[in-house]
């Protein structure tokens, strides 16, 4: 996206004010994930973070920006054409996206691309934990997950009794599930209302 056509972005969303601060700011954060989950992958072997870019052969791509992408985010670089050989093209993606998710992702794009693309980004998050307090396979049961408050689909949802952290407010309700090998755990944030559409962010 250019600068202008991501000016007129932000603005027609009423967000004029998209500063440099903030570009920076985002920026860190995703350095700090990415730096989180090579020590997590490091110390415990259960996560990898991934990311590439897919740029169209002959492409302009500026050499600052590509430099800023291997550096700070450790971003693959593999040139592609989407215009002539989009077939090929989308069998790289997938295999990449397969080997750096153990294979449990083998069809990230399931349709031909369309061959007007001049860059395709792709990250990919492997993770695999233990339990701590472990879901025993025989008390998985069909039970309802409601889509909206008027709708559910019958889903196999794993369950047990056990203490955990937990806290509710007004809106949501908050529970962690620990991993062993300490320090990783998973939270999960549920509204209150079956309506809702969301969360409000804090």
């Amino acid at each position: 996206m250019t600068k202008a056509a991501r000016c007129r972005f932000f603005k027609a969303r009423g967000l004029s004010r998209f500063t440099r601060d903030a570009v920076k700011s985002q920026s860190a954060a995703l350095r700090q994930l990415h730096h989180f989950m090579r020590i997590i992958h490091r110390i415990f072997g259960l996560a990898t973070m991934a990311n590439s870019l897919w740029p169209q052969k002959g492409a302009p791509l500026l050499p600052g920006f590509l430099s800023i992408m291997k550096q700070n985010y450790g971003v693959e670089i593999t040139p592609v054409d989407f215009k002539n050989s989009g077939m090929e093209a989308l069998a790289q993606i997938n295999q990449w996206a397969a080997e750096q998710t153990q294979d449990k992702i083998k069809d990230l794009i399931d349709s031909p691309l369309d061959p007007r693309p001049r860059l395709v980004l792709v990250n990919a998050v492997y993770f695999k934990g233990i339990w701590e307090n472990t879901f025993e396979p025989a008390l998985t049961l069909q039970s309802p997950f409601f889509v909206t408050e008027g709708r559910s689909v019958q889903v196999p949802l794993m369950q047990q009794t056990g203490d955990f952290n937990y806290a509710t407010s007004s809106d949501c309700q908050i529970i962690e599930l620990p991993c062993k090998n300490g320090g990783i755990s998973m939270l999960v944030i549920l509204p209150v209302d079956k309506s809702a559409t969301g969360l409000t962010a804090p």
